[in-house]
């Protein structure tokens, strides 16, 4: 079984907006072999995220439904929490708890001061 990848909302976003670093995920991605999965909370707000932007719910529905979808538990928000004690970044914290927990390869983010603060707890890949 492959391991995951766990990609924050950020990545997501990127890559359906077409963004800047979106040549540089895709690139990232094709030398990986490892299933690419997102949290069911980052799910939800993406889905919730992307209506508020005019996208069809099917389309929306049928685009993040390619990734594999990870729990997440309370546990991992508490670790969460307890990880971003001095930061507002108990979201992303929890998704990096989960991302151990469930021994995935890499969380991959675009969010250069998450990677910096972090890098430290699993392997971070930071796309620019």
């Amino acid at each position: 079984m492959k391991n995951s990848i766990l990609l924050d909302k950020n990545i997501i976003v990127d890559i359906i907006q077409k963004r800047s670093r979106y040549h540089n995920i895709l690139n990232f991605f094709n030398f990986e072999e490892a299933n690419l999965a997102i949290s069911t909370s980052s799910f939800l707000t993406l889905f919730y995220t992307l209506r508020k932007e005019k996208f069809q719910k099917e389309e929306i529905y049928n685009f993040l439904g390619e990734f594999e979808t990870l729990d997440i538990t309370k546990l991992d928000c508490m670790i969460g929490y307890d990880m971003a004690k001095n930061s507002d970044d108990v979201e992303d914290c929890a998704e990096i708890a989960l991302a151990i927990r469930k021994n995935c390869k890499y969380f991959v983010t675009a969010d250069f001061e998450l990677f910096e603060n972090y890098n430290h707890r699993m392997n971070i890949k930071l796309i620019t």
